[in-house]
């Protein structure tokens, strides 16, 4: 079925039934959440609940991700996500040295990572942190919210300001803090 079917109307409504019965009996969504879930992703009603949505659903809460039935962008577009896709950027994170539960947790964490590029994103900011900026893997166990800054807009920049002055702050404390806060206080 395509977007312009579903907007005059001239589809069967059986084939989007299924959908909202996942969206209901196993996403446990109200009507209102699964309404705004579709608006945000109209995707969702053309997805195979059988060999798509459920399998996404069941991969994602076995990583810990919570409250999928909440209408938000990510959550829409996560469930419209393939879980091959998914297991791509977790075994990127167990390639680089994190055991199951570690990658899990971060995926847990961060679920907006599934989004990611592998090649032109995770990788160059795990090259990043560890070639330039000489940091251990280990603090994106406890900051995982580093892979969601831009590399080229906000790591490197307060990276090198902060290598001019040497000094050397945890990464939350580089990226979260707003810039008139992180340069007032590294002048």
């Amino acid at each position: 079925m395509k977007t312009s079917e579903l907007l005059s109307l001239n589809f069967d409504i059986t084939d989007i039934e299924p959908v909202f019965q996942f969206l209901t009996d196993d996403l446990h969504a109200s009507a209102q959440e699964s309404r705004g879930l579709i608006v945000k992703c109209p995707r969702l009603l053309f997805s195979d609940v059988e060999y798509f949505l459920r399998p996404t659903l069941y991969y994602l809460r076995q990583l810990g991700v919570a409250k999928l039935n909440v209408p938000s962008n990510l959550n829409a577009h996560l469930l419209n996500i393939r879980v091959e896709q998914m297991q791509a950027r977790f075994e990127f994170l167990r390639s680089i040295g994190f055991s199951h539960d570690e990658a899990a947790n971060i995926c847990g964490r961060l679920p907006a990572i599934f989004g990611y590029s592998v090649e032109n994103n995770l990788r160059p900011k795990v090259e990043y942190l560890v070639d330039e900026m000489k940091r251990s893997l280990d603090e994106l166990k406890e900051f995982p919210q580093y892979f969601a800054f831009s590399l080229e807009k906000k790591i490197m920049p307060r990276h090198l300001h902060l290598k001019r002055r040497n000094a050397k702050i945890k990464l939350n404390r580089m990226l979260l803090w707003s810039d008139g806060r992180f340069y007032a206080k590294w002048k």
